[in-house]
């Protein structure tokens, strides 16, 4: 339980950090890039990586956690893992996406079964794992033709776009994490523990919804100049939702041989909580549109502070039921989702009507001008 737990506390600081160097790297090249070899500028991308590596590594040391020491020296390849894919996707080529997911999988399996048949402890599982996530990374990268120079300045998008991007998914992805270490300071290592159980077994359905976000990006472009954008947003939404319910049901319905075979003691925590987790999944992909416009548009002020409202809300909400259980803290973080969700649509309902679509954000020209 104990090792689960510190797996959840590490892989949660590799999904922030990646998310973070993402944002800030790759999607504004995604919105508003106009040449095809601006996606491959990711100098940005990997200075966010290695920036995010050293303070990781500092963290490391000073809580005497070799987890997070793992994730220190794994982390700029893993990003650059995650910014490639999300480039890859966003370009609808898919190839290089279906190769560098085989090899996830693949590394996924050796680190698994190794510690299964007792070859390794679940340290060095998560090494194997760790280290050929970013192996791939690199190799991706080069297969890409990525400008991966670690300079800040290596993109055509000014610095604000960034920071703006990066602040939406700091705050955003951020308070996801942090409630979730906040909620085991107070309630115990099984609550990340129960967690990490959980993500595990969503972890597809949480790729595909990473992948749905690159690819709604520059859908959202075209909705937002568009007469009919709302209707097209809601059109999207319903089909969206509509393709991922079946998968969530399964989940919410996970078999208990399968989850017991696949976290062991952790199931018996994970197990009452996955109907919760899958309606969080659900709102999540139905709230998705709405978050993709709201970044494209030049609306930054208005989304960041819907998110650090709904960012306060949630670790409050955790923080005071976390000594409650697993159960309660997966229960505030849907209610959070939830009101997110319908916040979302309403401000971007509110902008139609009252601009008739949603403004645009300047060029990567105009950028350059105003950098």
């Amino acid at each position: 339980m104990a090792d689960t737990g510190r797996f959840g506390i590490a892989a949660s600081v590799l999904l922030l950090l990646g998310a973070v160097a993402r944002s800030g790297g790759v999607d504004p090249l995604v919105v508003l890039a106009r040449r095809p070899e601006d996606i491959r500028s990711l100098g940005r991308a990997s200075c966010i990586a290695l920036v995010g590596a050293a303070i990781i590594a500092i963290a490391a040391t000073a809580l005497a956690l070799p987890w997070l020491g793992v994730v220190a020296v794994a982390a700029h390849g893993a990003v650059l893992r995650e910014c490639v894919r999300a480039a890859q996707i966003a370009r609808g080529r898919v190839r290089l996406v279906a190769l560098i997911e085989l090899g996830t999988t693949v590394g996924a399996g050796i680190a698994a079964t190794g510690a299964l048949c007792g070859a390794w402890d679940a340290f060095t599982a998560f090494t194997v794992w760790a280290v050929v996530g970013s192996t791939l990374g690199y190799a991706s990268a080069v297969v890409h033709r990525s400008d991966v120079a670690p300079v800040w300045k290596r993109s055509p998008m000014n610095a604000w776009r960034s920071a703006s991007f990066m602040g939406d998914t700091l705050i955003g992805s951020g308070t996801v994490q942090a409630s979730t270490w906040i909620a085991t300071a107070v309630g115990g290592l099984p609550i990340a523990a129960g967690t990490r159980g959980a993500g595990t077994l969503a972890g597809p359905v949480t790729v595909v919804l990473t992948a749905i976000r690159s690819v709604l990006l520059p859908r959202a472009v075209a909705h937002s100049s568009a007469p009919d954008g709302l209707r097209r947003l809601v059109r999207d939404t319903l089909g969206m939702t509509a393709l991922a319910a079946p998968f969530l049901v399964l989940l919410a319905l996970f078999p208990d041989r399968v989850g017991e075979s696949l976290l062991g003691e952790t199931w018996s925590i994970v197990h009452p909580v996955m109907p919760l987790v899958a309606f969080e999944l659900l709102l999540q992909v139905a709230a998705a549109p709405a978050e993709a416009l709201h970044r494209v548009s030049a609306s930054d002020r208005r989304i960041l502070a819907i998110r650090a409202t709904l960012a306060a809300v949630r670790v409050a909400s955790v923080a005071l039921v976390a000594p409650f259980g697993l159960g309660a803290v997966l229960g505030a973080a849907l209610g959070t989702t939830a009101t997110g969700a319908v916040v979302q649509w309403c401000s971007v309902a509110a902008l139609y009507r009252t601009r008739g679509h949603l403004p645009q954000r300047t060029s990567p020209e105009h950028d350059r001008i105003n950098a």
